[in-house]
């Protein structure tokens, strides 16, 4: 982490805890001292990578016997957005440590597993026990599950209206996720009637490894698109979306007012619901309407510099006028 001086690296965006910026030093690795029990967080019992045994209690219990591992950077926060599975406690819990944090990055998601020496897990545990496996193999299956297809397609709506072309972007990856400039892509379409049709990819050059497509749409229905992507005799992944032709119109669709719904809102929220002939009433009401983010305050008269000017003006004013008819 930080000792590593991955704080001026791209990972220190990636990952869900914060990292100095500058090199730190990793704390000294002394089990007696750096040893943090792992608890699951609220958080962590609903999560499958922290999911051990099937039952709660269960799994809490499995949790709770393994051994304490050592923590070389704790950290005390994480980033907005990320979620703390597991924290490291010591010292009957007063020192606590996040052990095992994620958040979601970009189209994928990262992890932050702080413990140095996960290996106590197998080695100070019964060989019967498969908690040490069970952990990693779950974090890993859950890290790839958020991988990308090595071929993707979509469109840049989800309907369309008779006689358009429905516009697809497609992007295409090699075995190693690096962007393939040099592919064939294919783009078969089945139309509403059941006919197959062959639609000529082209790539963009804007943006290396995506492809573009336009699909005409001279009926209404559904649009089962299949696109094939090679590179030679190599097939390197195939996709599949279902776009839709008809009647478009979704603005006059239900376009009368829902007087029962509008009424639920205004009630589960602590609004009002207006009548046309009570929209006069409206603004003088949200004036002096009480409620959750309105506040009553009460002030004195004599906080008032208006009212104390007017005050000392007429007193003023009375007494010059008596000055002039000589009853002072």
């Amino acid at each position: 982490f930080s000792a590593g001086g991955y704080g001026i690296t791209p990972l220190a965006d990636v990952l869900p805890v914060v990292l100095r910026r500058e090199r730190g030093t990793s704390a000294d690795a002394d089990d007696r001292v750096m040893a943090y029990a792992p608890v699951v967080t609220p958080g962590g019992r609903e999560h499958p990578v922290t999911r051990l045994k099937r039952e709660d209690a269960a799994n809490l219990q499995a949790w709770r016997a393994l051994p304490p591992v050592t923590i070389p950077e704790p950290f005390g926060e994480v980033k907005p957005g990320a979620t703390v599975l597991l924290e490291g406690h010591r010292r009957g819990g007063r020192d606590r440590s996040v052990m095992l944090a994620f958040q979601r990055y970009g189209k994928g998601v990262s992890f932050a597993f702080t413990p140095s020496d996960s290996w106590r897990w197998q080695m100070e545990m019964d060989a019967a026990d498969l908690s040490h496996e069970t952990f990693w193999r779950q974090l890993v299956r859950y890290l790839v599950s958020f991988a990308a297809d090595r071929v993707e397609v979509s469109s840049d709506s989800d309907a369309y209206d008779v006689m358009d072309d429905a516009h697809l972007k497609i992007a295409v990856t090699d075995a190693t996720f690096s962007r393939v400039t040099d592919a064939q892509v294919e783009v078969i379409v089945r139309t509403p009637a059941g006919r197959d049709v062959k639609v000529p990819a082209q790539v963009t050059l804007q943006s290396g490894g995506h492809y573009e497509a336009s699909v005409p749409l001279p009926e209404a229905g559904p649009y089962r698109v299949e696109v094939v992507a090679r590179r030679g005799n190599e097939i390197l992944g195939r996709a599949q979306t279902i776009v839709t032709a008809g009647e478009l119109h979704r603005e006059f669709r239900q376009a009368e007012q829902n007087v029962a719904l509008l009424r639920r809102l205004a009630t589960e929220t602590g609004g009002r619901y207006y009548r046309f002939d009570q929209a006069e009433n409206l603004p003088e009401e949200i004036t002096y309407l009480e409620g959750e983010n309105s506040i009553r305050v009460a002030r004195e008269i004599w906080d008032m510099p208006i009212n104390f000017l007017l005050l000392v003006g007429l007193i003023s004013a009375e007494w010059v006028l008596r000055k002039r008819k000589g009853l002072i």
